[in-house]
């Protein structure tokens, strides 16, 4: 199987001079979202079922199986390998619910929040592995399932209906597969609303064509956020005429309760509602409800690179920090005070 850049840039680090030195997030961290993007190659939230290999770190709030599955294939190191965030009390491959596969070769750490099956070794290859973990900020396992729902996966359908909502600037032109970017100024993505229907009408290895901010050669280049409306199955290879992976490209399944991919995608996919299931290799990250159909059906692979989330669009809306929150009540404070002798003067002129 082939080798990610990312752990070939990993690999360099380490040659020139140790490995790349990070803080390590905490889950709790209201700007999390990009970090999880940035380091998990697929983040499901119910059971994940392959017989393939995926390339990166996994994050998975049901169970694991029953296809057996090389997980973090490329040794991806949180915190280590460049681009990516350690995250605390979190490993490479995180499964909140039991591991039910016959066995799943894994590089990294492994950390289970059920149980393991009982064969001998059920994780060859990894550095640690521990079971009836409890994944913080949860006292026990018991809490497990709270800790996926408040502190990932809200963020992650939260961050799709964020891409949904957003206003359409950018049009694809199905009869040419041509997807040209709106130049609309620097740091604002181009936005694509399309159907699942206008992307079934295409050939089956359609090879999308870019232009405007989305162009290889674009002075200032931007993000994309292909949001599409609709259920199926996609024959499709969605590939790109400059190169097979792009991370500055989301695919954003807003409504769809089932996708199938039958042929290679180039891009992320985010899918929060939907039951996933590919036959070919998908280059980015799959943020799906399951992953894989039951065995002997399998997926396919997952590719690294993950998502850029550039032109801040995993960012967290802005907050007031906790020192500027006495601030903003005397404002509130003053404009009140105004207000009422505002309106006492005004019935003293009344009176007069």
């Amino acid at each position: 199987m082939r080798k990610s850049t990312t752990a070939m840039m990993a690999l360099i680090a380490t040659v020139g001079g140790g490995a790349v030195a990070a803080h390590a997030a905490n889950i709790t961290d209201p700007n999390i979202l990009p970090i999880l993007i940035a380091d998990y190659n697929a983040i499901i939230d119910g059971q994940f079922n392959s017989t393939s290999d995926t390339e990166g770190p996994v994050l998975i709030g049901g169970d694991l199986g029953p296809g057996p599955a090389a997980l973090n294939q490329d040794d991806v190191m949180l915190g280590t390998t460049t681009g990516t965030t350690a995250i605390t009390g979190f490993g490479e491959v995180n499964v909140f619910g039991n591991q039910t596969a016959l066995f799943n070769s894994a590089m990294g750490h492994v950390l289970v929040g059920g149980s393991i099956s009982s064969n001998d070794p059920p994780f060859p290859g990894t550095t640690s592995v521990a079971s009836h973990y409890a994944f913080p900020p949860g006292a026990t396992a018991a809490d497990n399932a709270a800790t996926f729902q408040n502190n990932i996966w809200s963020k992650i359908t939260g961050f799709s209906s964020s891409l949904a909502s957003r206003t359409e600037n950018s049009t694809f032109t199905p009869m040419g597969e041509f997807m040209p970017g709106a130049s609309v100024g620097a740091g604002i993505p181009a936005v694509f609303d399309v159907t699942l229907a206008q992307l079934q009408a295409l050939g089956s290895s359609t090879i999308l064509s870019f232009a405007g901010c989305l162009a290889a050669t674009a002075a200032t280049p931007c993000d994309a956020v292909i949001n599409v409306t609709g259920s199926g199955t996609l024959n499709q290879a969605f590939l790109y005429g400059f190169t097979t992976a792009q991370p500055n490209l989301i695919w954003n399944f807003e409504n769809a309760t089932d996708l199938e991919i039958n042929n290679q995608w180039g891009a992320s996919i985010l899918a929060p509602d939907a039951l996933v299931h590919t036959t070919a290799p998908i280059n980015g990250n799959v943020i799906a409800a399951t992953f894989g159909g039951t065995a002997p059906i399998g997926s396919g692979e997952l590719h690294l690179p993950t998502f850029d989330c550039g032109d801040q669009l995993c960012d967290a809306p802005p907050v007031p920090e906790p020192g500027s929150l006495p601030l903003l009540g005397g404002a509130l404070g003053l404009m009140m005070v105004v207000t009422v002798l505002g309106a006492w003067r005004r019935t003293r002129l009344d009176l007069v």
